[in-house]
């Protein structure tokens, strides 16, 4: 069981970080800080990068957490021993 919850703890770990970089990935086409434009034929695109942003983000966030469960249940599997 201990190995089992390690392993599913190391993966959410990793889809954590692929989703954070993603999210970066995506912030690139924003470095130089430049605001979306009202009305210009981008705005769309940059609405849509933004929105793809945040649920990366959002779901990096939530894997980052059940990481953090799992590696906490695995812990306490091992104490229990």
């Amino acid at each position: 069981r201990i190995h089992r919850l390690t392993d599913r703890a190391n993966k959410a770990s990793q889809e954590s970080e692929a989703q954070f970089n993603r999210s970066r990935q995506i912030a690139g086409r924003f470095e130089m800080g430049q605001p979306i434009i009202v009305n210009h034929h981008s705005e769309k695109r940059a609405r849509a990068d933004q929105a793809r942003m945040d649920s990366n983000m959002r779901a990096g966030i939530d894997a980052g957490d059940r990481a953090s469960d799992l590696a906490a249940r695995a812990a306490a599997a091992a104490d229990n021993q």
